[in-house]
C-alpha cells in the first residue's frame, strides 16, 4: 500500500466515522458537545489536513532514514529475530504489543520538560472530542514514531503490517479522543477506552501522570499508572494561556516556549552571579 493509498484510507475512514461518532457524542456524550462550528473547530480541520500530509511524511523519512543509516553502519541490512518466522497474524499481536510497550514509555518521556512543550500542542484542546486527535506537533510525532517505528523495523516484522496497522491506529485514535461515556465494561483493563484516555486529557495535574498505553489499558496496570474513578472530567487544556489557538502559533509555540525559558535561565544565572 503507497503512502497515497495509506492517506485515502484515512480520510475514507475519516469521512465515514464522522456520522457515527457525530450520532454517538450526541447519544452517549460524556460532556455536552460544543456544537460542529465552534470556535476551534477550524484548527482540528487544518490539524488533519497538515498531519497526515506533512506530519507524516516527516515521521516515516525519520524513521525509514535511521534504519537506512543504522544498516550502513552496521555494513548489513537489518535482519529480525522475531518477525520473520511468525505467521502475519502472530507478528500483528506482536508489533501491538511490542509498540505499546514502547510507545507507553514514549509517551512518559514526552510529558518530560523537554519535550513537553512540543507535547502540549495535543493538550491543547479545551473541547476534547474525536476531531482534536490530530492535533499533533511534528516534532512530538517524530519522536514517538521513530521511538516505536525503529524496534518494529529492526526486529524484522512484515512491512506490510506498518501500511496496514498505521490507518488502522489512528482510526483506533479517533474512537479514545471521542466525547463518550464508553469504559468498556470489564474489558476496561484490557482495552485503553473514551473513559479512560479523556483522564489523561483531564486538566487536573495528578491525571498528567497517569493513562499513558495508547491500545492495551493492562500496560498502565503493569506500570502503576491506571487511573479510572466513577467520576468523569469536564476540563481538558493544556493549561498554559500563553499557547495559541490556532495552527500557526500552535507549531511556532514550543520554540518560542524553550527561548523563552533558556532567556529567563539566563538571567536569573547572571543576577544570582551580581549578588
Amino acid at each position: 500500500m503507497t503512502n497515497l493509498q495509506s492517506l485515502a484510507v484515512v480520510y475514507i475512514g475519516l469521512i465515514t466515522l464522522g456520522a457515527f461518532f457525530a450520532a454517538a457524542e450526541r447519544r452517549w456524550s460524556a460532556v455536552p458537545p460544543g456544537g460542529i462550528w465552534r470556535r476551534d473547530r477550524l484548527t482540528d480541520f487544518k490539524y488533519w489536513i497538515f498531519t497526515p500530509i506533512i506530519t507524516g511524511s516527516l515521521t516515516r523519512s525519520a524513521t525509514l532514514g535511521l534504519v537506512g543509516g543504522l544498516a550502513i553502519l552496521l555494513d548489513h541490512s537489518p535482519v529480525g529475530v522475531i518477525g520473520r518466522p511468525l505467521p502475519l497474524w502472530l507478528q500483528i499481536i506482536l508489533v501491538l504489543l511490542i509498540s505499546d510497550i514502547v510507545g507507553y514509555w514514549s509517551h512518559r518521556l514526552r510529558h518530560a520538560q523537554l519535550f513537553w512543550p512540543f507535547h502540549a500542542i495535543h493538550h491543547a484542546s479545551i473541547h476534547l472530542d474525536w476531531l482534536a486527535a490530530a492535533r499533533m506537533h511534528p516534532i512530538d510525532d517524530i519522536v514517538d514514531n521513530v521511538c516505536v517505528g525503529l524496534p518494529i523495523l529492526l526486529l524484522g516484522f512484515d512491512l506490510r503490517l506498518f501500511a496496514f496497522l498505521g490507518p488502522a491506529l489512528i482510526l483506533h485514535t479517533l474512537l479514545v479522543h471521542a466525547n463518550v461515556a464508553w469504559s468498556f465494561g470489564p474489558l476496561r483493563f484490557v482495552f485503553v477506552s473514551p473513559s479512560l484516555h479523556r483522564w489523561h486529557h483531564a486538566t487536573e495535574l495528578e491525571t498528567r501522570a497517569r493513562n499513558f498505553a495508547g491500545v492495551f489499558a493492562f500496560v498502565d496496570l503493569i506500570f502503576g499508572t491506571f487511573y479510572l474513578p466513577r467520576s468523569r472530567p469536564d476540563e481538558f487544556g493544556a493549561r498554559d494561556a500563553s499557547l495559541p489557538s490556532g495552527l500557526s502559533g500552535q507549531l511556532a509555540y514550543p520554540f518560542r516556549k524553550c527561548t523563552s525559558t533558556r532567556t529567563i535561565t539566563v538571567e536569573c544565572h547572571c543576577k544570582s552571579e551580581q549578588r
